[in-house]
Order: C-alpha cells, then sequence, then structure tokens
C-alpha cells in the first residue's frame, strides 16, 4: 500500500465525516445562519496525525514495518474578533524497519480569518467557519507523492493555504478543527489534505456589538 493511496483513503473519511457534520447542522430549527458574534484573544491548538503498517513483499515474504506521525502546535493572537497571527510549528517523524529513519521540522508563522458567519449560539452547536494562509521554512522539500529532499538547514519554503475550515464547540472555549488544506512546495509539487484538530480559545465570549 502505497503513500499516495493511504492519504487518499484517510481524506475520503475526513470528507465524509465533514459532510455529516454540515448536513447534520443544517436540520436544526430556527434562523440556522447569523452572523459570527463569537469574539477570541488567544488561541492554541494542535495538529497531530500518527499511523503504522505492514507491507509484505509478494517475492521474498518480508514484512516492512512503518510508522508515521507528525505534531503540529501553534499559538494565534486576535487583533480583532475575526483576523489574527501567529507563529507554528510542525515535527514529523518517520520509522521503518527497512528503509531510513527521518525526523523534519518546519518553523513559520500563519494568518487566520473567521468568516462572519455561523450558526445561531442559541442553538445546541455552535459552529464556527474559517481561511487561513501559513509559511513555512523546511529542512525538507517534497518532490512527489512518495518522495523528497532534505537538507541539514531550514532551506526549503511551503506556503498552505486553507480555503475552507470548520470549527465546532466542545466544552467552553475547546473546539474540534476539520480543514481542507492545499499545501504548495517551493519544489513545484502541491497536494490537498483534509486534517483534523484540536484548539482551545482563551477569552472566547459572545459580544452583541
Amino acid at each position: 500500500m502505497n503513500c499516495a493511496y493511504r492519504k487518499a483513503c484517510r481524506n475520503r473519511h475526513l470528507l465524509f465525516f465533514f459532510v455529516c457534520l454540515f448536513c447534520g447542522s443544517m436540520d436544526l430549527q430556527g434562523q440556522v445562519i447569523v452572523r459570527n458574534k463569537i469574539e477570541k484573544n488567544i488561541i492554541f491548538g494542535v495538529h497531530a496525525f500518527s499511523e503504522g503498517f505492514n507491507v509484505k513483499d509478494p517475492a521474498t515474504s518480508e514484512v516492512t514495518k512503518e510508522n508515521y506521525g507528525y505534531l503540529e502546535p501553534y499559538l494565534g493572537y486576535f487583533f480583532s474578533r475575526n483576523f489574527g497571527v501567529g507563529p507554528i510549528l510542525k515535527y514529523h517523524r518517520f520509522r521503518s524497519t527497512f528503509d531510513e529513519d527521518y525526523n523534519h521540522l518546519e518553523v513559520g508563522g500563519f494568518a487566520r480569518y473567521y468568516i462572519p458567519i455561523g450558526l445561531n449560539p442559541d442553538l445546541p452547536v455552535t459552529l464556527l467557519f474559517l481561511a487561513e494562509i501559513s509559511y513555512r521554512a523546511s529542512d525538507f522539500q517534497q518532490i512527489n507523492s512518495s518522495d523528497f529532499i532534505q537538507s541539514e538547514g531550514l532551506d526549503y519554503n511551503i506556503f498552505i493555504f486553507t480555503p475552507l475550515g470548520a470549527q465546532i464547540k466542545i466544552w467552553k472555549g475547546l473546539h474540534g478543527e476539520l480543514r481542507t488544506d492545499w499545501i504548495l512546495h517551493s519544489s513545484g509539487y502541491d497536494e490537498f489534505t483534509l486534517r483534523m484538530g484540536l484548539e482551545y480559545h482563551f477569552g472566547d465570549e459572545r459580544r452583541e456589538h
């Protein structure tokens, strides 16, 4: 099972979850879509992923064990109700009994805009929508779906555009997030991916003005 196939399966599962979440929210009674009046000061969040799998060589029956994961924490400060910026860090880790192990690092920043509409906060579900742009300096560069090049320093550039993301309130300031990202590497390779994460909003409160 190659990397591109695993990524496609994962994206389809996340997309199905997103569609179910959105359609389910539309069944709520009353005025559903209203102006977003949720004001936040500081956000802290993390995107994380981990998977392990076995690959069997059909010729030799040898089994290779592989594990890949990443952790991406970030912190944002909001100058207004809908616009904020902050630093972001991403750490990749890959381990294999056949291929060479590697670690990768991305360091950068992001700017986020909350679309000024959302679900009516008087309804049982609080749902927010966002768009985001991010820049990272990285010590690796993806050149296709399975191959990359690596350097000793942060010599490569990565741009990430999030045309649409959705956050659902879980408890107090804690939100679950689902988003679609368009990732552009300076090598010319680009890819779309769906990601999930958790985020906490400090100073998250409703403003009527």
